[in-house]
């Protein structure tokens, strides 16, 4: 489908099932391994008072764990969407998985029904 990087075009892949992009959503486009580096990003979250993101995306033991580091060294916690990451080498989801927080799709919804105050890793 259509996508946010620097290929404007139709790459042939689709959105994830249920998951769209709306109007008032702010995108992005990121050149590099980090959605942090050389994006406003950063400024975006500060100002919004965000102090956790939830990352999913592919190409895991690059640019997920790259963004996912850079979050963190803004004083931003970062955990991965539990199932929500694809790498391109072998093994490498299951490593992230042991490595990183992981959050579940449960505790989300939790926590977006205002059930439980933070994403809290170890309440998955």
């Amino acid at each position: 489908g259509e996508g946010h990087g620097l290929y404007k075009g139709d790459d042939g892949d689709g959105w994830l099932e249920g998951l769209r992009c709306l109007p008032e959503d702010t995108v992005v486009r990121k050149n590099g391994m980090s959605a942090f580096r050389g994006t406003e990003l950063g400024d975006i979250l500060k100002e919004d008072g965000t102090d956790c993101v939830l990352i999913a995306g592919m190409y895991t033991e690059m640019c997920v764990i790259g963004t996912y580091f850079s979050a963190s060294e803004r004083d931003i916690f970062p955990c991965l969407a539990e199932g929500a990451v694809i790498a391109y080498g072998e093994g490498i989801d299951d490593a992230a998985e042991r490595m990183l927080n992981i959050v579940s799709e449960e505790t989300v919804e939790r926590f977006l029904d205002g059930k439980q105050e933070y994403l809290d890793p170890g309440a998955c």
